[in-house]
C-alpha cells in the first residue's frame, strides 16, 4: 500500500509539473495569437487538452497489439530479475506505451483545468 501510495504522489507530480508549464505556454498562445478575442482561456485549455488525448490515442492506436512484442518464457524469467535488484517484470510493449499514457493522462488534467476555468472565470 505504501508502495501505491509513493507511486501515485510520484506520478501526480510529474504531472502537475508538466501541467504548470504546459498551462503557461498555452496562456501565452491564448494572449499573443488573438485566440483570447474567440475563446475564453477555459476553452482554449479545453481544446489543447482534447487535442493532448487525441494526439496520445492516435500514438496508441498506431503502435500495435501486445502480441506484437510477445517475449518466450525464458527470455522473461531471465528479464524479470534483470530490473535494478527488484523481481518486478514490465513487458516491452508495456514499456513502449507509458510515454504515451503519460501523455493521455496530461490532456485529461488539462481539460479538468479547462473545465473549472470555464466555471469559475467564464
Amino acid at each position: 500500500m505504501k508502495h501505491l501510495a509513493t507511486t501515485l504522489a510520484h506520478f501526480v507530480g510529474k504531472i502537475l509539473l508538466l501541467e504548470s508549464a504546459l498551462v503557461i505556454i498555452i496562456a501565452l498562445a491564448w494572449r499573443w495569437s488573438g485566440w483570447y478575442t474567440t475563446d475564453s482561456y477555459g476553452a482554449a485549455l479545453s481544446t489543447t487538452g482534447g487535442i493532448i488525448i487525441g494526439l496520445g490515442l492516435f500514438a496508441l492506436a498506431t503502435r500495435g497489439g501486445s502480441d506484437d512484442m510477445k517475449l518466450s518464457d525464458a527470455e522473461m524469467q531471465v528479464r524479470s530479475w534483470d530490473h535494478k535488484g527488484q523481481r518486478r517484470f514490465m513487458s516491452p510493449y508495456t514499456e513502449s506505451i507509458r510515454p504515451w499514457a503519460w501523455l493521455i493522462s496530461l490532456g485529461v488534467v488539462t481539460v479538468g483545468i479547462g473545465i473549472i476555468f470555464n466555471v469559475f472565470f467564464p
